[in-house]
């Protein structure tokens, strides 16, 4: 793949500029990089039907004092607005690595966000742990404050939500467990463990409703040391869904491989996912029921981590993911062969990273 230094602000600029000429003139879906506002880390992101951006990310470490912030784009991250933070009490978020803020568009244009505090970190007592949650109506200036949705450590947790005004935190403390909201947040049912599955508690896991409505949830197994990932409908009855195992091959280990996936949904409403399997990255498309669909299974680098898949409307599909501060990434047609040769650039660090559609089709990624 070519390599562009991403640190040079010039050089970079030009060389985007240059691939999303060249992916003009073939109709190939442009990629543009963006740097989240302040240096930002650990980045999530969603874009709503109006083409606005939810950005939501982590400050740069200080020890283990962080916070968690939110911006929007209405110009496609040409600009951004003035960051809003997260976290009620400065300096309680903890994030890097595959752990950063999760956010979600929900109804009545609510922001939804989820992140992992550093109650454990930073010694706490033993309520102040977990998982944490906010969020803010459309026309407010501030986060509602914040609640703790475990009082655990879980290095594991996802969320979504629809326009049924349902919120679902999905996370992991040993097993799974999945906590609902039927009022856009306002309020929280218990949690319910999810019996049917053994999630690898330090792998990340994602969560999104599908077109029917209902939460599907990709995780990785721990079950006898075979760390292989799965797609499991969450129902309200939680019995026994119906688990798909997406890996071709079986992955055992002795050890938890700290590994990233994604989430998301191709032109036609299936899954579009990405996992790791041996440092090694693969994609695939998979039925609302979990069958699979061609492509079901698309090897796409043998050295990759935290993987990010996206679709645009024409069924190109990007997939991105970095190694260590290097960030790649490469186009594929709706049969899932590869459309370019992709490109490989030097970012800034070494963690997760986001993605998002444009209206026209391009490709945001937010390194």
């Amino acid at each position: 793949m070519p390599h562009v230094p991403y640190r040079n602000a010039v050089v970079a600029s030009a060389a985007i500029v240059l691939i999303a000429y060249a992916c003009r003139a073939t109709a190939i879906p442009a990629v543009r990089l963006i740097e989240p506002p302040n240096d930002g880390i650990v980045s999530d992101a969603e874009i709503d039907d109006d083409g606005v951006i939810h950005l939501v990310y982590a400050s740069l470490p200080d020890g283990v004092q962080q916070d968690i912030f939110y911006v929007r784009s209405d110009d496609d991250g040409e600009t951004f607005t003035a960051p809003i933070r997260v976290n009620t009490e400065a300096g309680r978020g903890y994030a890097g690595g595959f752990r950063g803020p999760d956010v979600a568009l929900g109804a009545d244009g609510r922001v939804h966000v989820v992140w992992y505090t550093n109650g454990y970190q930073a010694k706490r007592p033993a309520e102040q742990w977990g998982v944490h949650y906010a969020y803010k109506a459309a026309d407010a200036d501030a986060f509602v404050d914040e609640s703790n949705v475990n009082g655990r450590p879980s290095d594991n947790y996802s969320i979504d939500a629809n326009s049924a005004g349902e919120v679902s935190i999905v996370w992991t403390a040993g097993d799974g467990f999945v906590n609902r909201s039927h009022d856009g947040g306002a309020t929280f049912d218990n949690a319910v463990q999810i019996t049917t599955i053994d999630p690898c508690e330090c792998c990340a896991t994602r969560v999104r409703y599908a077109d029917d409505g209902v939460l599907h949830l990709a995780y990785r197994e721990k079950a006898n040391n075979l760390r292989d990932m799965y797609i499991v409908p969450i129902t309200d009855s939680l019995a026994e869904p119906p688990r798909v195992r997406l890996d071709s091959e079986p992955w055992e280990i002795a050890a938890c491989p700290m590994t990233g996936s994604y989430l998301t949904e191709d032109h036609d409403g299936a899954h579009l996912i990405a996992w790791e399997r041996k440092r090694a990255v693969y994609y695939g498309r998979f039925a609302t029921d979990g069958s699979p669909l061609a492509p079901a299974e698309v090897a796409v680098t043998d050295a990759g981590r935290y993987p990010v898949v996206l679709a645009a409307p024409d069924g190109t599909a990007l997939v991105a993911w970095k190694s260590d501060v290097e960030l790649s990434w490469r186009r594929y047609d709706a049969s899932g062969e590869p459309v370019d040769e992709g490109a490989t650039v030097e970012a800034d660090n070494f963690h997760r990273f986001a993605g998002v559609v444009t209206p026209d089709g391009d490709f945001l990624l937010f390194p």
